[in-house]
């Protein structure tokens, strides 16, 4: 996106009654071209954190709607805003300022043309999670403490589970429940070799068969895309012929069978009696 200069941020953060905290998120976000990981870096926050706080920037904005879309309308109402403020300024047909409103405008023309890559990949993007679809940002690196971490590799096959267990569905890694594209690099870098083979490797012969089951990895398909310079992976999962447990082990090291379907846009898991009861409806 355009850069838009740190001044005339910071105005208009104060006459949106921004917070401070809320006030660094937004001038870091559209004063430079940082991407999402190196903007919470440079504020020395988590990435989480810094979308918490974007999304009281957007709610101040009054900026609706889900993923990319938001970032794309408020930049837009800002380059708007810039426009008129240098038009503003404007006394001559002549003034230099033209060429600096043109050049801006031909620029956000530019930033607002859709997302470049796999259009179907684009598509999921734009319409954003739901019953059959998931977004996850990463498949095993936790990102709020900056390590490889088990948790995040059971929230992968968890979901697919859950999809196993009702009518399939896709989960998309890379890209955050904001739809903002994070990529795999975060991945790539905890595999002996950084590369979309060796994470597909990764995710389907040392995650997915071993906590799932080989017998199912028919019911999956694992591809990775290039979306605006960024690879994403998806797991498209069919329909399980059969009841899918995945064992968990308790905080005392006890392990136990879980049962997780898909609730709305949702991964949820459920007792022994209503997993019974789900599972005699689901399974006819």
């Amino acid at each position: 996106m355009q850069p838009l200069p740190r001044d005339f941020l910071t105005q208009l953060a104060q006459n949106y009654n921004l917070t401070e905290e809320q006030q660094e998120a937004f001038v870091e976000r559209f004063s430079s071209n940082k991407n999402l990981l190196e903007i919470a870096e440079t504020l020395n926050i988590t990435p989480n954190a810094f979308q918490t706080r974007m999304t009281g920037v957007y709610s101040k904005f009054s900026i609706s709607g889900k993923g990319p879309g938001k970032v794309r309308q408020l930049h837009d109402f800002l380059i708007k805003k810039h426009q008129k403020s240098h038009a503003s300024t404007i006394t001559e047909p002549s003034h230099p300022a033209i060429n600096t409103v043109k050049e801006a405008t031909l620029e956000a023309y530019r930033n607002f043309a859709p997302l470049a890559g796999d259009p179907e990949i684009i598509n999921l993007i734009t319409q954003g999670e739901g019953h059959h679809l998931e977004f996850k940002s990463t498949a095993r690196w936790n990102l709020r403490e900056n390590k490889k971490d088990k948790a995040m590799e059971h929230e992968i096959v968890k979901t697919v589970a859950g999809f196993l267990n009702a009518n399939g569905g896709i989960l998309l890694i890379g890209v955050n429940d904001e739809g903002v594209l994070l990529g795999l690099n975060s991945d790539y870098k905890t595999l002996t070799k950084n590369s979309a083979d060796k994470f597909k490797l990764f995710l389907n012969n040392d995650l997915l068969l071993q906590e799932i089951g080989k017998e199912c990895g028919t019911l999956w398909q694992i591809t990775v895309h290039q979306v605006s310079g960024f690879e994403l992976c998806s797991v498209v999962v069919k329909p399980s012929p059969k009841p899918i447990y995945v064992k968990v082990k308790d905080k005392g090291g006890k392990e136990e069978d879980c049962f997780y379907i898909r609730s709305n846009n949702s991964t949820v898991k459920l007792n022994l009696k209503q997993a019974v009861e789900y599972a005699k409806a689901r399974w006819k």
